[in-house]
């Protein structure tokens, strides 16, 4: 089979109905499975090129990135949409995380407040900005505000958005306020109970509140969802010893 066309062809379907998720779908299946990762790269920089600002595309787009490329190929891939749409929020957003997630916290910092100063921003923008810096060794108080300031404002605009529901949670854990921190992540989980790291949140937590029989429930949950999660395994492990 010539599956490059094939994958063309699926996307000049998606072109003329955009509501076609299945189609997507179906497109980077017959890729991975193919290994034309080059076609499927061709096909969702057009298009990107077609609706830029369509968040199904560039958000599947960069996971097609990170599952096939290195981290560099990963990063020249971003800038140069950065190039191409220097005011796209999810390119920008997406680089900035980029860039914490290798622990090039500058990078990332200058980007999120220049967004966020700029006017430039969504609430997740707000959101990853705040929680990135409440995970950090060197969160200190006024960092620990500033980081509740901003997941509060994205919070306040999407009140069921688990992910939010969940930074301003771990925020409050990181301020040693654990009744409100179980609030907002078990609020977290009834919008979305297939993160294992909000599971681990809820652990952490009730280990802090010394409620171990707790704790180890929500890592043991966290394990069905992420079993080869050896960090929570031994968190798993610490309470055995502790009982």
């Amino acid at each position: 089979y010539n599956w490059m066309k094939i994958i063309d062809l699926y996307t000049d379907i998606y072109i003329v109905d955009n509501s076609r998720s299945d189609v997507i779908q179906s497109m980077i299946e017959l890729g991975m499975q193919s290994q034309e990762y080059d076609a499927l790269i061709k096909s969702f920089k057009r298009l990107i090129d077609i609706d830029p600002v369509n968040p199904e595309i560039i958000v599947t787009f960069f996971q097609l990135l990170y599952i096939v490329g290195d981290i560099d190929q990963v990063l020249s891939e971003l800038l140069l949409l950065n190039q191409k749409y220097p005011d796209n929020i999810f390119v920008n957003n997406q680089i900035a995380q980029h860039y914490n997630d290798h622990s090039e916290f500058a990078k990332s910092d200058s980007i999120y407040v220049y967004l966020i100063d700029s006017g430039n921003h969504n609430m997740t923008t707000l959101n990853n900005y705040a929680y990135n810096i409440s995970i950090r060794e060197n969160s200190g108080s006024e960092i620990l505000k500033t980081a509740l300031d901003y997941a509060s404002v994205a919070l306040d605009q999407e009140p069921e958005n688990a992910s939010f529901l969940d930074t301003v949670g771990w925020i409050y854990y990181k301020m040693e306020k654990n009744e409100l921190a179980e609030y907002f992540i078990t609020q977290s989980l009834k919008y979305n109970d297939s993160n294992p790291i909000i599971f681990e949140h809820l652990g952490d937590i009730y280990v802090s509140m010394k409620k171990l029989i707790n704790a180890k429930n929500a890592y043991e949950n966290a394990i069905e969802i992420d079993s080869q999660n050896e960090i929570i395994m031994k968190k798993i492990e610490n309470i055995k010893i502790n009982e």
